[in-house]
């Protein structure tokens, strides 16, 4: 089920107008969130559960957090040919083309304890 659809970016310090609103539910066994684009290999993330369920904030603040943790360490250098594109290599998650700062979180789904992140650059 789509839960959201407004778009912000991933390394960005805005938030949609609909931040404040209830999204996820609470769950007495929390929610996972599982990131990969651009990388090769996932981060899957645990949300503990809360009473009060969770916002947009909320999941935006832990998918900000998750991102930043996967591009720590990571070297980046500039690809030949491309405007835009680097090459970024993590020792955990592998290569991607794009830097965080590329990122967007497009919209959000849940389906039972997953929340997945639509993300493009």
């Amino acid at each position: 089920m789509e839960i959201w659809t407004e778009g912000v970016y991933v390394n960005g310090k805005s938030y949609p107008e609909t931040q404040d609103e209830l999204v996820v539910p609470a769950n007495a066994g929390g929610y996972k969130i599982t990131l990969q684009y651009p990388f090769e290999y996932p981060y899957t993330m645990e949300l503990a559960p809360k009473e009060e369920g969770y916002t947009v904030k909320d999941v935006i603040d832990e998918i900000r957090k998750g991102f930043r943790f996967m591009y720590t360490g990571t070297t980046e250098k500039p690809m030949k040919g491309t405007l835009l594109n680097m090459d970024v290599q993590s020792e955990t998650f592998g290569g991607a083309y794009h830097d965080i700062n590329d990122l967007v979180i497009e919209d959000l789904t849940i389906e039972g304890s997953m929340i997945t992140p639509s993300i493009g650059s």
